[in-house]
């Protein structure tokens, strides 16, 4: 399953979606990124499995590996 919206966080993990062509041969291949940026309103940067940056568009093809969670500031009443 995708993501429609560009809900991701910073920490996210994700995989894009890249293909290539090779020799007459499309190669799809997944790779793995992280979110490093993400502020409202612009789109997120992602770190590329192999270090280079790109930003998350919506027409690229992506997948969550694992989703941020945040823990809550303050106390909790008992």
């Amino acid at each position: 399953m995708f993501s429609i919206d560009l809900d991701l966080e910073r920490g996210d993990l994700i995989e894009i979606m890249y293909r290539v062509w090779r020799d007459d041969e499309l190669i799809e291949r997944w790779l793995r990124a992280e979110i490093i940026d993400s502020e409202p309103g612009t789109r997120p940067i992602a770190r590329l499995e192999d270090g280079q940056r790109t930003e998350v568009r919506r027409f690229m093809q992506w997948r969550h590996v694992m989703k941020t969670t945040r823990e809550r500031s303050g106390t909790l009443a008992a």
